[in-house]
């Protein structure tokens, strides 16, 4: 029975991954005061756009529609800073006690993060959109200023990087997991 035992148990340690639990503690920690210090600053900077919005409907707004599309704009950047902060905070509030559930953390990050992006590719798109038909209007029906086609294609950049974020973050999650399940043991 001894010999079976020492057999099993040598086979069992070769199977599994030899994991730097103080290294990964700190990794985890670390992460999660990026994703506190991310959190509060979204925060900040969505009520910073949101007001800018309401500052621009009042002050440079020049017709009725272009002033109810910024006071409407001025809504989303709060909301999604409030809703990024709650998403964020779940995050960081996590107690982990052993190395299963730092892996799990590790793995609920990256798919937070990919949710994250994914929103915000949404809704930068919208806003884009929504940007898109200030110019139309404008041009049309208004003094056919060109400044807002400029300001719809440098946000147009803007889309392009959320964009590609959101592509190369979901083009690398399968890795990324399956270096985790390789870590847990999983295959």
């Amino acid at each position: 029975m001894d010999d079976k035992f020492k057999n099993w148990q040598q086979q069992y340690q070769q199977c599994t991954p030899d994991i730097d639990t103080q290294l990964l503690i700190k990794q985890v920690a670390i992460a999660q005061k990026k994703e506190r210090l991310k959190a509060y600053s979204e925060l900040v900077l969505g009520a910073a756009v949101s007001l800018y919005c309401i500052y621009a409907a009042v002050m440079f707004a020049q017709s009725l529609i272009a002033t109810v599309l910024f006071a409407l704009l001025s809504v989303v950047p709060i909301s999604f800073s409030m809703w990024s902060f709650k998403l964020r905070q779940k995050q960081w509030q996590q107690q982990s006690v052993d190395v299963n559930q730092l892996l799990a953390i590790k793995r609920q990050h990256l798919f937070a993060q990919l949710r994250y992006w994914r929103m915000n590719a949404i809704v930068v798109c919208l806003l884009w959109l929504a940007l898109l038909m200030l110019p139309m209007f404008d041009y049309f029906f208004a003094s056919n200023e060109t400044h807002w086609i400029v300001i719809a294609c440098i946000n147009g950049l803007v889309v392009s990087a959320t964009l590609a974020r959101f592509f190369y973050l979901k083009s690398k999650l399968s890795k990324r997991l399956n270096d985790i399940s390789a870590l847990l043991g999983i295959n």
